[in-house]
Order: C-alpha cells, then sequence, then structure tokens
C-alpha cells in the first residue's frame, strides 16, 4: 500500500501547488474554492439540495440542473457531513481524496494481479500524473468511481460474483459509464457458463450491475415523471449525446488543421490520441475479458460523445490503458513517458485553475 499512496500524495501535493501558484497570481480565490469549480460544484449543489422536481426549461445553461449527474457520490457526501458537522467543501474533498486513496491501492494490486508487481507499481505512477489525474483530488465522482470499478474487476477475475455484483451496482449511481461494468459482469459470467454451464452463480453480478443501472431512470420517474431526466438535461443542459464518434472526428480534423485555436480541443484532441494508442496497445496485450470488456465500453463511450471535452478525464475511467501503456514502456521509453504525461498534468492544473481549461 505504500507505494501508491505515496505517489498520489505527491501528485495531489503537485495539484495544490498549481493551485496555489495560482491564487497568488490572481488572488481572491481559496485553495478549496478552486478545487470545487466546474462539475464539483454542482455535485456538492446535489448533496446539499437533492434533485428539483421538474426538468429546468430551455437549453444551455437555463437548463442545467442536478439531474444532469449521478447520486452516489454526493450521498456519501452529505453522510460524511450529517457525522461530522464539517462544510460540504471539506466533505466533498475528503470523500473524493480518501477515495483515490483506495482506488490506487486496489488498481496497483489489479495491475500486479495481471502483470505482476513491478509494472503495477509503474501503472501507478503513470495513473497518478496522467492529465485527467487532477480530479482525484477535487470534488468530482471519478475516483469513487474508479474505486468501485477496480474492486469490481478484481472480485470478477476471483470468481467473486456477489461481491462484483454489489460493487458495479454501486458504480452504476456513481457515473453513467457505470455501464461499461454491466458490460464487463455480463462478459465475465459468459465466459464461465462457457467453461461450465452449472456456474450459474456467475449470473448474480450482471444481474445486480443492471439493477443498478435502472435504479436513477427509475428513480427519476417517480420524482419527475420522465424516466430520460438525466439524459435530457444532459443534453439541454450541455449538449450531451452519443453520435457514434461523428463529432469526434470533425473536431479532431480542425484541431489538425488549427491546433492552438481553442485550447479545450487541443487538450481533448491529445487525450483522443491517448486513448486510440492505448486501444491498440490493449488489443496487442489480451487481457482478461472482463477488463477487455470493462475498458471497450469506456472507449466507445468517450470517443462516441457527440462533445469533445475532457477526454482526458473519461481516459483516466479507462485505467486499464495505463497498464496497457506501462507494458510496452520501460527503462528511458517509460522515463519519457511520464515525464511528458507530468507535463500535461501540470498543464491541466494549472489551465483549470485559470478558467480556460474544462477538467
Amino acid at each position: 500500500m505504500l507505494v501508491p499512496i505515496a505517489l498520489l500524495g505527491a501528485s495531489i501535493a503537485a495539484h495544490l501547488l498549481a493551485v496555489w501558484t495560482q491564487i497568488r497570481i490572481t488572488p481572491g480565490q481559496t485553495v478549496a474554492h478552486l478545487l470545487v469549480k466546474w462539475d464539483g460544484g454542482i455535485y456538492l449543489r446535489l448533496a446539499q439540495y437533492g434533485y428539483p422536481r421538474h426538468l429546468a426549461v430551455g437549453s444551455g445553461a437555463r437548463a442545467q440542473s442536478t439531474l444532469g449527474f449521478y447520486p452516489l457520490y454526493s450521498l456519501v457526501v452529505r453522510g460524511v457531513v450529517e457525522v461530522t458537522s464539517w462544510s460540504y467543501i471539506t466533505a466533498g474533498l475528503f470523500v473524493a481524496i480518501a477515495a483515490s486513496a483506495g482506488a490506487v491501492v486496489v488498481i496497483r494490486r489489479l495491475a500486479e494481479r495481471l502483470c505482476g508487481p513491478e509494472i503495477a507499481d509503474r501503472s501507478v505512477a503513470l495513473f497518478v500524473f496522467a492529465p485527467g489525474a487532477i480530479v482525484l483530488s477535487m470534488s468530482y465522482s471519478e475516483p469513487l468511481f474508479l474505486l468501485l470499478s477496480a474492486s469490481c474487476l478484481l472480485a470478477l477475475l476471483d470468481d467473486r460474483w456477489e461481491i462484483a455484483g454489489a460493487l458495479a451496482f454501486l458504480a452504476c449511481l456513481t457515473r453513467p459509464n457505470g455501464l461499461a461494468l454491466v458490460a464487463a459482469c455480463a462478459a465475465a459470467a459468459c465466459a464461465a457458463l462457457v467453461a461450465d454451464r452449472r456456474r450459474l452463480r456467475a449470473l448474480v453480478a450482471p444481474a445486480l450491475a443492471m439493477a443498478g443501472f435502472l435504479v436513477l431512470p427509475i428513480y427519476q420517474r417517480i420524482h419527475t415523471g420522465d424516466f430520460l431526466a438525466y439524459w435530457k438535461t444532459q443534453h439541454r443542459g450541455w449538449g450531451q449525446g452519443f453520435d457514434f464518434g461523428w463529432n469526434t472526428l470533425h473536431e479532431s480534423a480542425g484541431v489538425v488543421v488549427h491546433p492552438f485555436r481553442d485550447f479545450n480541443l487541443f487538450m481533448s484532441f491529445l487525450g483522443v490520441v491517448v486513448i486510440v494508442v492505448g486501444a491498440i496497445l490493449l488489443v496487442r496485450w489480451r487481457p482478461p475479458v472482463p477488463v477487455t470488456a470493462y475498458t471497450a465500453v469506456i472507449v466507445v463511450l468517450a470517443l462516441g460523445s457527440s462533445q469533445l471535452v475532457s477526454t482526458f478525464r473519461f481516459a483516466l475511467t479507462a485505467f486499464p490503458l495505463g497498464i496497457a501503456y506501462t507494458r510496452v514502456t520501460r527503462g528511458t521509453a517509460f522515463a519519457a513517458a511520464i515525464a511528458v504525461s507530468a507535463v500535461l498534468f501540470a498543464v491541466a492544473a494549472a489551465a483549470a485553475t485559470s478558467v480556460i481549461y474544462t477538467p
């Protein structure tokens, strides 16, 4: 546990240094408030006030509401506030950092199971200094999702079907890409049944995962009268949807022609490149079925989005891609890879605090 926790501590310290430097340049804000910007502020609002009973009308900023966010991270934050009487900002950052600590330990354990201890340590180093890793110390839901996802995959590899299903159930209440764990559980169950048709217990995992995926739309139907409240809010408020990668191709082509026209698009394009190369390396690696299924769905959801934004953050949840990179980079090649990643990490941290980059 010591190595991944120490690496995470170094990553968080580097992020905090970037934020502190920013407030020295442009005073008037605190470090804590800069760490709960962007989506983080909406998650804390959800923790404090819950969901509205009606969808907002119109589009753009007028249509943005907490209905476009999944509840588990906010529920945990609210629970911490009620137990400790901390502020929502303090509780939000505590939950995120605690979940990040758990996530790096489990990811290291999973990587060791797949590739051995040396690659496991290097995978964690690449993970915590990935550009999207700035959200590991922000009030975002990714740390909790990463903890649940990595734990679920580890449970699937050990044929602990009930535990894997329960973890997938919770992950599906944390982020929409919990759908990837539904696929992982289904793929693992199918592989188990092909090997032995009597292993019917394996079906527990995908059943629980699918139940978790259905909880939010059913709740929102009861609460707002609309099964699709989440997707409608995302589409109207943020322009998010799924277009099978057309927008990703279009925007990426624009960045190639005019690379520095839009900093957000430039960073997102780099994220797309990282995901595509990582996917090729994953295919060459051929990890176990549940790991492959999970990563494939995350990649499809990231590249198929109708908005090319925050791809480095989406790539972070596809953490097996980092293991695939680490498998083929050693010595000087790995040092170069982590140096480039750390530079992009620093750029993302500084740009996110100066409001020119959306993490």
